[in-house]
């Protein structure tokens, strides 16, 4: 099976013989909500691929669909609290925010990131080629990462205003930072931020429960800070704008959010991915999450995947994903998809920093995770 895994973690035609394809020729209105395939490899081995509109579902409420029809196809039946919850009324307004409370807050998510200096706009970085990388971050690389972001916590570093230590997501997201930073070259005066996607179930009061099925994450942006305050500065300070993104998310931050966006009179800048969208590339980067989604506890009955990979990342600039590695080990794996002329330079930057990572890149191709190093 690892042949095939490792078929999967390079841009090529095997990838999109197991995807699903949706002809996006016709009508909106008869684009499916739901595209599942099955494909069986000779060695037995089964893939199972599942396409849907996010406009309808998060990642959680994705997974929750899986597990629990995984369940049922074991033969087992839903506990009360696992039935999911489809009344989207949750999400409505009981009291809608008034503007002037709405304007208290930078809807940061809802709004265009940084273009490179001295354009108006994205057009050409968005001409620009690409490239995938999968790239493996072992435990005890995380584990270095975080000792350096954690190193002078307690009140020495001005940078590290909290007490709670960096997480997996921030020290990794950071470094990922910094290493297309120094990558792209550019100007050190060159805004850049990072657009994350928070979970907001546990922000509102009262809580959403976890069998709701629906979109409950909200787009954030970190504050934009320079290339040059990236690069010179510890990874505690990329560590620090990331947590910031999210930190402010109060029960009243987000109702006034859902109310921003609700008065929206066009949403098309908010298809991320979509040609109509923002544009998160070059200077910018755009971090997704699954860190916290079993996503390995999907089981039909014969065992546990042994491999998840998102299918599709698109052609954009500067679109990642961190994904929990199957061994439990505490690993990640990371996609990424960079301009071409940025990528060999990311990859080497991001291995070969012996401070922050603990490991060189000539450790990292004759370690025992060459098979998950990036392929193009």
């Amino acid at each position: 099976m690892s042949d095939y895994i490792e078929l999967f973690q390079s841009p090529n035609k095997v990838v999109k013989d197991v995807v699903p394809q949706c002809d996006y020729s016709t009508p909106m209105e008869e684009w499916p909500l739901l595209l599942i395939q099955v494909t069986k490899f000779s060695c037995g081995g089964l893939c199972l691929c599942i396409c849907t509109s996010h406009v309808l579902v998060d990642g959680w409420s994705i997974f929750l669909f899986n597990k629990l029809w995984a369940k049922l196809g074991r033969g087992e039946d839903l506990n009360k609290d696992e039935i999911p919850i489809h009344d989207r009324s949750i999400l409505k307004l009981s009291h809608p925010q008034q503007h002037t409370i709405g304007d208290q807050y930078d809807h940061s998510g809802f709004k265009a990131p940084p273009f490179l200096l001295g354009c108006s706009d994205s057009k050409e970085q968005q001409k620009k080629e690409t490239s995938l990388a999968f790239l493996r971050v072992t435990k005890e690389q995380i584990d270095s990462l975080k000792k350096e972001a954690n190193a002078l916590q307690g009140g020495n570093n001005h940078h590290s205003r909290q007490p709670r230590p960096y997480s997996r997501y921030e020290v990794v997201a950071a470094h990922m930072w910094r290493c297309a930073c120094k990558a792209r070259q550019d100007n050190k005066n060159q805004p850049t931020v990072i657009r994350l996607v928070a979970d907001i179930r546990n922000r509102l009061k009262p809580t959403i429960p976890l069998n709701f099925t629906g979109n409950v994450v909200l787009p954030v942006l970190t504050p934009a800070c320079r290339f040059g305050d990236i690069l010179s500065n510890p990874l505690s300070f990329a560590a620090q704008k990331i947590r910031e993104a999210t930190e402010t998310l109060t029960d009243e931050h987000v109702r006034a959010a859902l109310d921003y966006a609700e008065n929206l009179q066009n949403v098309d800048s908010l298809r991320y991915g979509n040609r109509e969208g923002f544009y998160y590339g070059n200077p910018n980067l755009a971090i997704g999450s699954m860190i916290g989604i079993p996503l390995y506890d999907v089981d039909f009955g014969w065992g546990k995947p042994v491999y998840y990979d998102p299918g599709n990342m698109g052609i954009q600039d500067g679109k990642s994903l961190i994904i929990p590695s199957p061994d439990g080990d505490g690993s990640l794996f990371i996609h990424v998809r960079l301009q071409t002329q940025h990528m060999e330079a990311f990859k080497k930057y991001f291995y070969d920093h012996k401070d922050s990572i603990g490991l060189d890149i000539a450790q990292i191709r004759n370690g025992p995770s060459q098979s998950y190093k990036a392929r193009l």
